[in-house]
């Protein structure tokens, strides 16, 4: 069972026992996160389907699944279309009885994954290289783009380059082999729904990227529209594109109702070099980007002048003529964001690597300056070490002369005796003559070793009866000074030391200079060939494939940059469907979010949970403002949705452990603001059960050898979350 003693400490989110019960609307929110995403959700399905909320194989006509609605991104929707359209894959998800079963079925896709998968070989390696980005020492894996480009990029080597087809060869083959060879032609409309669905909408989020580029004309194509003051404004941010399936028909949600009700393509002539410069009105990632950005700009006030051109055209073929090809690709275009076809939201992700070069350097003059100001501070210490080590050489040697020569002087002043002591083995003592006069000593036949030795013991022990008897150190006499009179060891020392710190400061200055420029300089040339290679442009998902794209079209990419367990355009469909509801039919509205993560512990985990809600990164953001959120790789219109704050802290403490298990769960409350730009009304009451999956697979399963290493460890998770016990029941639990 959940805690509500963790809950009481944070009194906005605070749930009581009778809001967990009851027959209300439940509505299913789930992340992307590839193919782990896919199969957690058909674990989750099954774990649900055990939970009360899908009718069991012996249903009857009409009855259907509890969820109003499901929402899902990515890979979650390569899951949510093929539940809804393909019978032979809900009944294999929802109705497999043991863990053996639904393994095998994870088994069965996986292996027909493979058989249209080939080995990730050199080749496709050298095609695919980004080390000069990679390999940069301001190169964040866990923040930059970079290496999931790489992954995108061997996916599509062997599929014309081109994501929709990859994920059309893909699931045709996985469809035919388990049964429904038609399904990849299916269009994802209300009628076709499978029976147990057809109660239960779908929506499919992805995003609709604000500008593409055509280059057959060299024009780039921006989305926009007439304000109602007659200024053109146009997009800077990734727009919500999401295609709902309700009882009326299936068409496309774009997140621009507040704006207008019909966006507008506008031209102008685009470069076919990048620079950072032509797209320096959208916003590029900097430590002011929130306080400074917007999600429009006016086109006569930019740099742009574009004209205008069309009416922005529909998506594939409009209202009730999408295929579950379609909207699952473009759901899934993770790698949307590094096609040069998508140029504004290309060089805001690429943005991030080179904000992080800047930061960590500055302008050449400055380093120059820096280098040779370190370089001459550590020469002078170099100097000072010398000309230490230099005159420590003389220390015991001028400390003798001092107490040798004044021993009998400082004995009768201090009434001490101040014979010199005898040596070891009773030899001559040995005498020192001050350094001043012309006849140097020479050692005697002794051995040198015990001279010094013995010389040494002498002046400690007249240095220990002079302390005895408070005689100052400084009445010794001789000082160091004066014993190395000639200053040639300090001369040396000086001179070398600076000679050393001058080099060391050219060095570091050159380093540190041609670092500033040699950096920079390589990361911009590896985006500008990507830029310039139409190779990488079907990374993101053209808006009439497999048809091209005019200057009346636009790009699609992954939904996840817009609002990745698609929970805003779940409860504003909801909202749409209950128009005066301020909570559903008995308590507040529920919402299962399945977050497919691989871990908790990352600045964007939280941050997508968190930006429902008012946070510490979104403040002064109004809903569906501009906003870039810590570990996110582009900005967004803001989804919050919620009134109640919660942080970090806070949303760690309410996650309950699953016992050995890596899932964790946590219940949430909220109460909608409104959020005009997805539909989102003041008042709703909303409980959400939020559970983290946390399993460590990566989310791109790509080549021969990656399919063989993962397809046990999908086996196991999906079995897991399917019959965990523990798990059915906190569902139970909170639908009551």
């Amino acid at each position: 069972m959940l805690s509500l003693r963790t809950l009481a400490r944070w009194p906005p989110l605070l749930l009581t026992a009778a809001s967990v019960r009851g027959e209300g609307d439940i509505l299913w929110s789930s992340t992307g996160g590839g193919w782990r995403a896919m199969f957690a959700d058909i674990g989750f399905a099954n774990a649900f389907r055990r939970a009360g909320l899908f009718p069991n194989a012996t249903y009857e006509e009409g009855e259907g699944s509890r969820f109003a609605s499901i929402a899902t991104v990515s890979g979650g929707s390569w899951f949510s279309t093929q539940l809804f359209y393909s019978e032979a894959f809900y009944n294999r998800t929802i109705h497999s009885e043991s863990a053996e079963e639904i393994e095998g079925f994870v088994r069965d896709w996986m292996a027909s994954y493979y058989a249209i998968s080939t080995d990730v070989d050199d080749d496709a390696r050298a095609a695919c290289d980004i080390s000069d980005i990679t390999s940069s020492p301001y190169y964040d894996p866990s923040r930059d783009f970079a290496s999931v480009w790489y992954d995108v990029c061997l996916v599509l080597v062997t599929h014309n380059w081109d994501w929709a087809y990859f994920i059309q060869e893909m699931l045709k083959e996985a469809a035919s082999d388990y049964g429904d060879a038609t399904f990849a032609n299916t269009t994802a409309r209300p009628e076709l729904r499978i029976n147990p669905l057809k109660s239960t909408d779908l929506i499919i989020q992805s995003g609709l990227a604000p500008n593409s580029r055509v280059r057959t004309t060299g024009n780039a194509v921006y989305l926009g529209y007439e304000s109602s003051n007659g200024s053109e404004e146009l997009f800077t941010v990734p727009l919500s594109a999401a295609w709902i399936v309700e009882d009326s028909g299936a068409y496309w949600q774009f997140g621009t109702d507040d704006k207008t009700d019909q966006l507008d393509t506008y031209t102008a002539p685009t470069p076919d070099d990048h620079s950072w410069d032509d797209w320096e009105d959208f916003y590029l990632l900097s430590s002011e980007v929130n306080e400074e950005g917007g999600v429009v700009i006016d086109n006569e006030q930019s740099s742009i002048g574009a004209t205008r051109r069309a009416t922005f055209r529909v998506p594939f073929g409009g209202t009730n003529a999408a295929t579950v090809v379609q909207v699952a690709s473009t759901s899934s275009a993770a790698g949307g964001n590094g096609s040069p076809r998508a140029p504004s939201f290309y060089t805001q992700v690429f943005s991030i690597g080179r904000y992080g070069i800047s930061t960590k350097t500055t302008k050449t003059v400055w380093r120059v300056l820096a280098g040779i100001a370190a370089g001459l501070g550590t020469g002078l210490v170099v100097a000072f070490i010398i000309r230490y080590m230099n005159s420590k050489c003389g220390k015991w040697k001028c400390r003798r002369q001092g107490l040798e020569t004044h021993a009998q002087s400082l004995a009768v002043s201090a009434g001490i005796d101040g014979e010199p002591a005898e040596t070891k083995g009773g030899e001559e003592p040995v005498t020192v003559e001050n350094e001043n006069t012309n006849d140097p000593p020479v050692a005697t036949r002794g051995e040198e070793e015990e001279e010094e030795e013995a010389a040494d013991e002498h002046a400690d022990e007249l240095a220990k009866s002079t302390d005895n008897h408070n005689v100052d150190a400084d009445d010794l006499g001789i000082s160091r000074d004066q014993c190395c009179a000639d200053g040639t060891a300090k001369k040396w020392a000086i001179g070398l030391g600076c000679i050393f710190g001058i080099f060391f400061g050219l060095l570091t200055a050159f380093v540190y200079g041609i670092g500033s420029i040699l950096v920079p300089n390589v990361y911009d040339g590896t985006i500008d060939t990507v830029y310039k290679n139409s190779s990488f442009d079907n990374f993101a998902v053209c808006s009439q494939w497999p048809d091209s794209c005019g200057e009346e079209d636009g790009f699609l990419v992954d939904g996840w940059f817009v609002d990745n367990p698609a929970l805003v355009a779940n409860v504003a469909h909801y909202q749409k469907q209950n128009r005066d509801a301020t909570t559903s039919a008995s308590g507040p509205l529920k919402v299962i979010v399945t977050n497919c993560n691989e871990v908790w512990n990352t600045t964007y985990n939280r941050a997508q949970i968190l930006n429902y809600f008012s946070s510490y990164f979104n403040e002064g953001v109004s809903p569906g403002g501009f906003l870039w959120a810590p570990g996110y790789w582009a900005p967004y219109r803001s989804p919050q949705i919620f009134r109640d704050y919660l942080d970090e802290e806070s949303l760690d403490a309410l996650l309950e452990p699953i016992p050995e298990s890596n899932i964790t769960t946590a219940l949430l409350r909220g109460t909608t603001v409104d959020n005009p730009s997805f539909g989102v009304t003041l008042g709703l009451s909303v409980e959400m059960l939020l559970i983290n999956l946390n399993e460590e697979i990566t989310t791109f399963v790509i080549g021969e050898e990656a399919i063989e290493n993962y397809t046990e460890p999908l086996a196991e998770m999906t079995s897991h979350i399917a019959t965990n016990e523990v798990l059915i029941q906190r569902v139970r639990d909170f639908v009551g």
